[in-house]
């Protein structure tokens, strides 16, 4: 925030992370709410809203005047938190479905240690600044390959799409596919 904003709003730091985590697992999960809605659950969604309004309500009204914006940010962040799980509970009790597959989950706990071990070793290292920034960035972008290729997360479908894309535009990407072949099986 300092390096973008200005030194002002550091100060927000922490309840934009806090409303960050909040969005990060609305975008996980958020389509949940959506297949509920075409399965024709929106009775269930009603009473989920419902019970996330008055539990969001009865947070705000604690955390806001013991901790201001941070109290407020928690307070949605465990709004969204409580929601999406909901959504996921019945989706799954409902169709049996859920977006948590070990292809997917394996290297995403990889790939966050992987951004938090770099970002304490370049802390460390170079402190903050642009220059650590870019260090990270370029790290973490040179490494996850490789977390994929340790980890899995191509799945077959991702094998298709590139097959797809190889017809499509016409480029022979043998080498890529024969990897994530290795990758998904």
């Amino acid at each position: 925030i300092g390096l973008t904003f200005g030194s002002e709003y550091v100060s927000g730091g922490p309840v934009l992370t806090v409303l960050a985590a909040g969005f990060v697992t609305h975008a996980i999960t958020g389509p949940s709410g959506n297949v509920l809605t075409a399965l024709g659950r929106s009775r269930t969604i009603m009473y989920d809203s419902l019970l996330v309004a008055g539990v969001n309500v009865a947070l705000n009204l604690y955390l806001i005047p013991r901790y201001s914006l941070l109290g407020a940010a928690v307070a949605t962040t465990v709004g969204y938190a409580l929601m999406n799980g909901l959504y996921l509970l019945q989706l799954h009790r409902s169709t049996g479905i859920h977006p948590f597959r070990r292809a997917l989950v394996t290297p995403g706990i990889a790939a966050v240690a992987l951004w938090v071990g770099l970002h304490a070793t370049a802390g460390f290292l170079v402190g903050d600044g642009p220059v650590s920034l870019v260090l990270r960035v370029g790290v973490f972008l040179a490494c996850y390959p490789l977390v994929l290729l340790r980890f899995g997360g191509v799945e077959p479908e991702d094998v298709s799409l590139v097959t797809a894309f190889e017809n499509r535009v016409g480029v022979d990407l043998a080498p890529v596919r024969s990897v994530a072949g290795r990758i998904a099986n």
